[in-house]
């Protein structure tokens, strides 16, 4: 009886989950954890009375002739400046002098990227931010992005994603006597994906802001805009970059799997539990595994839709189900039926019940025999067998025995010259050979008929008595021509394999 035994879970199972979840952690603090950088700051002064720019182009200061600043980074056509006042923003780089040299210093590699927000809430903004000094506040994440003073007050706006019911705001901190004492939202947050898609998960707030993911999700303020393809690599440049997209997208693959999958690991792990899933067979498992899986999914949604929406969200949740469900039907393949254990099933033998054999045809360029001119390609027949098997296994637990019906075993594939062949003629500016060799056309049979233009004629059409080259199987004239070879050769021959054009 079933409640003779205690469910259990084999410990290797149990490893390889936890494995998951460690290499997620990992995959998860190297793609998304930051470093502060900050270059070291370039004074310049400014010649000329310039608007510094502190929000959107609307809020802008004006700073008088003569005035020094602090240049901190480059941001497109804009420097990242701080004046002595410590009034922070944006001004336009051709109102500082040299500023062409000044953007091509290798410590100004390093951009402004005013669309890398940290995800945060309010209540975790007051909590980090309020009661605390200027000086405090700039450690905490980025400094400020704009700063300016309004008589004995200061206001400071942070690079962050302040959540309010559904919506993303940049924050403004107003300091008094050099203590924050409020937190204000005037302009809305960069948000590259699709907010209005958002209303349909209202837990996105919350995900968003979670001790977790608040902070990691994105990328640094101040990125180096120089990758190591650009130095030395140049050389390898296309193949590395290629070899970075490859592996970024597995990794990227890898990381959405496991997180969309959260539910489903934890719940691979309490399934031996005696209630409620002990009770379930396989089948009934199987269907409440698929729902949790695109449960999970769903919930995890809002993640897809910070940098995209729409069809590509739907598309990536789809091959994440796919690729989550596969995992769940392996894994629930491996649980037994009579004392409910995973992962303690072995395949005792095997019987062979049938093969499954499919025929195609393959076209293969004889690279020895075609030239500049022509290139002749012989027809193969491809038969795969693909051999399935019932697979006899039994429980180290209950000893219960079970058979898994139709398991793919091993496969074979031959190949197998036809005896047919194909040419193909080449546009060549050379009129060598124009009037003696074959037109612009192929045949899957043998090659093309007889015409003005193509004097070869496959050894299937040849006339009655007529005589055939053992290896290129065309007749010419009772010998045989191979392309356009300056001379003939006698039939019944391999001299042909001699000669090129």
């Amino acid at each position: 009886m079933k409640s003779d035994y205690r469910p259990r879970i084999s410990f290797s199972l149990l490893i390889w989950v936890l494995v998951l979840f460690l290499l997620a952690g990992l995959v998860s603090w190297w793609q998304y954890g930051f470093t502060k950088h900050f270059p070291t700051p370039v004074s310049a002064i400014l010649p000329q009375e310039t608007k510094l720019i502190v929000g959107d182009d609307s809020k802008c200061v004006q700073l008088k002739p003569g005035e020094q600043i602090s240049i901190l980074a480059c941001e497109n056509r804009y420097f990242w400046v701080e004046t002595t006042d410590h009034s922070r923003g944006l001004i336009y780089m051709d109102n500082v002098p040299h500023w062409k040299s000044i953007a091509e210093r290798e410590d100004m590699k390093y951009e402004l990227q005013r669309n890398n927000c940290i995800n945060i809430s309010y209540e975790q903004m007051k909590e980090q931010y309020l009661g605390r000094t200027f000086e405090e506040n700039e450690t905490n994440y980025w400094p400020a992005l704009y700063c300016v003073h309004k008589g004995d007050k200061s206001y400071a706006t942070y690079l962050l994603r302040l959540w309010n019911e559904g919506k993303c705001y940049l924050p403004t901190i107003c300091y008094e006597d050099n203590k924050a004492v409020d937190i204000s939202i005037d302009s809305e947050a960069p948000f590259k994906g699709n907010i209005q898609w958002l209303k349909y998960t209202p837990w996105a707030q919350w995900l968003y802001s979670s001790l977790f993911f608040h902070w990691h999700w994105d990328r640094p303020m101040i990125e180096n805009t120089q990758s190591m393809c650009d130095s030395w690599w140049w050389i390898f440049r296309i193949p590395f970059q290629l070899i970075l997209l490859i592996l970024g997208l597995i990794v990227s693959f890898f990381w959405v799997s496991v997180v969309f999958g959260v539910f489903v690991l934890l719940m691979m792990c309490l399934i031996p539990l005696r209630y409620p899933f002990w009770h379930l067979d396989n089948s009934s498992l199987t269907i409440l595994m698929v729902l949790v899986t695109a449960a999970s999914c769903y919930f995890f949604m809002p993640f897809l839709l910070i940098d995209h929406g729409g069809f590509l969200t739907i598309f990536i949740m789809v091959v994440v189900f796919c690729i989550l469900s596969g995992f769940n039907a392996l894994i629930i393949q491996e649980r037994c039926e009579e004392c409910r254990c995973f992962g303690y099933i072995d395949v005792v033998r095997k019987e062979y019940t049938h093969t499954e054999t499919t025929e195609s045809e393959e076209k293969v360029l004889d690279k020895e025999h075609s030239t500049m001119q022509v290139s002749l390609y012989q027809i193969y027949k491809v038969t795969k067998e693909q051999k399935y098997y019932d697979q006899y296994c039994v429980c180290k637990i209950c000893q219960n025995e079970s058979i898994r019906k139709d398991q793919l075993g091993e496969s074979n594939e031959t190949k197998e010259p036809t005896g047919k062949f194909v040419y193909e003629r080449h546009s060549s500016s050379s009129s060598r050979g124009s009037a003696n060799s074959p037109s612009n056309s192929s045949d899957s049979s043998g090659g093309s008929s007889s015409s003005p233009d193509n004097p070869f004629t496959p050894f299937y059409q040849q006339p009655e008595g007529g005589n055939t080259c053992l290896y290129c199987k065309y007749f010419y004239a009772n010998s045989c021509k191979y392309y356009d070879a300056p001379q003939y050769v006698n039939p019944n021959s391999r001299a042909c394999w001699n000669f090129s054009a």
